[in-house]
């Protein structure tokens, strides 16, 4: 990822490492035996005695099928432990992707754009929607980024934006090099190029299948984005990575989404709008399906303004309109869809959250690019600093979110901090 070997860069990435242990190790710990933890390890149990029919029962096994990795290299583990260390390693790898993102965006290397591509990082790490205006409710309406009772969002996070930058990559660069000029010396040797292509296809399709096993939400919202996108594309003739696009995401994608729909023996989808959130006002908050207009725009306030405030450049920029599309097919599924098999659980939310957390990362991505690479270039504008505060308010309502999960218990936090 780095045009060169440079100890900033290196001091930087340990720094996010070690912030992102300290930070989330806590949480884990906190909630390894509470929430959706206590149910996926039941599962957990089950795969360990091979029950038959357990993945159809849970067929996003990812998590699962990571802590059984790590329990059966590290037998004398407790099991507790090691559910623990394999959700901080997801972290880890999240929060590594990016700071080598912002990096990238943010090159040539100075201690400035280090410290900005650290500080970036880590605040992407805690957002949270914009839940003051409704101290009363902090969860039901809004679209959360994170959420700390839940095990298999812990691995969809850093595979679906893994996927979804391969995505922009299949319309546009996402770091353009300089134009050089190619010699007989340089030129790659067909062979050697035609391996890496085929390497890259089938990294791109395993991303999909990992994103997929570790939680369907994503690629549920990242296909109808990306048929508009292509469409878009195809009027406007410009050019698409169609080996990419079909063998990389489409194929393993449509093709793993629909056996496990055939194959998912615990529910289905339903269009009745609105239905989730009537559902929460009658079994934890009465203000559930209250205020939605204001909970989806403070879900998404920074990525809104920065939209508007850069209208001009924004509006053409793949990487957030594939993110906005993300974010409208997950803000769909919530909204106009339920799951008949719990309805009151809400399981088409995490459609929109995901999107939600895809459309944040995507937008910090590009508003961080707006800072001046070096000491004599010009000032950051007014709009970034407005920018910069709007993503401030999240990570503002990220720390109270934060540390509500540190003390709360379960199921008594539905009823008291959401």
């Amino acid at each position: 990822m780095f045009n060169r070997i440079d100890p900033r860069g290196a001091l930087g990435l340990l720094i996010v490492v070690l912030a992102t242990v300290a930070l989330l190790l806590p949480p884990l710990i906190h909630w390894r035996d509470l929430g959706d933890f206590a149910a996926h390890a039941a599962y957990i149990d089950r795969m360990l005695a091979r029950e038959p029919g357990i993945l159809n029962e849970v067929p996003n096994f990812m998590y699962h099928l990571l802590v059984i990795a790590l329990n059966r290299l590290l037998p004398g583990a407790p099991l507790a432990t090691v559910k623990v260390e394999v959700a901080l390693g997801l972290y880890v790898l999240l929060a590594a992707t990016l700071h080598v993102c912002c990096r990238r965006i943010l090159d040539p290397y100075t201690w400035r754009s280090e410290l900005v591509a650290v500080v970036v990082t880590l605040a992407l790490l805690v957002i949270a929607p914009v839940f003051f205006l409704t101290p009363q409710t902090t969860y039901f309406g809004y679209f959360a980024p994170y959420v700390y009772h839940n095990p298999t969002q812990i691995p969809l996070r850093p595979f679906s934006l893994l996927l979804f930058l391969a995505a922009v990559a299949v319309f546009t660069p996402l770091w353009p090099r300089p134009a050089r000029s190619a010699t007989l010396a340089t030129r790659p040797h067909p062979q050697r190029q035609r391996l890496l292509r085929a390497g890259q296809v089938v990294a791109v399709a395993g991303l999909s299948v990992a994103s997929l096993l570790s939680k369907p939400a994503f690629v549920m919202i990242l296909l109808p984005a990306l048929a508009v996108v292509t469409l878009v594309q195809r009027v406007r003739r410009r050019p698409i990575d169609w080996l990419l696009l079909v063998a990389g995401i489409g194929v393993p994608a449509v093709g793993l989404l629909g056996y496990q729909a055939l194959t998912y023996s615990a529910g289905g989808l339903a269009l009745e709008p609105l239905r989730t959130f009537y559902e929460w006002s009658l079994h934890y908050d009465p203000e559930a399906q209250a205020l939605l207009p204001l909970k989806l725009v403070l879900s998404v306030l920074f990525p809104l303004v920065v939209y508007a405030l850069y209208w001009p450049q924004s509006r053409h920029s793949l990487l957030l309109n594939l993110a906005w599309l993300c974010f409208a097919a997950g803000a769909a599924y919530a909204y106009l869809f339920v799951d008949t098999g719990e309805p009151a659980a809400g399981n088409l939310i995490w459609n929109a959250q995901i999107g939600a957390f895809i459309l944040h990362l995507a937008t910090a991505l590009y508003w961080v690019q707006y800072l001046p690479r070096r000491r004599e270039e010009l000032r950051p504008g007014w709009r970034f600093f407005v920018g910069g505060a709007a993503l401030a308010l999240h990570v503002s309502a990220g720390g109270v979110w934060y540390a509500l999960h540190l003390r709360a218990t379960w199921p008594e936090i539905i009823y008291t901090a959401w």
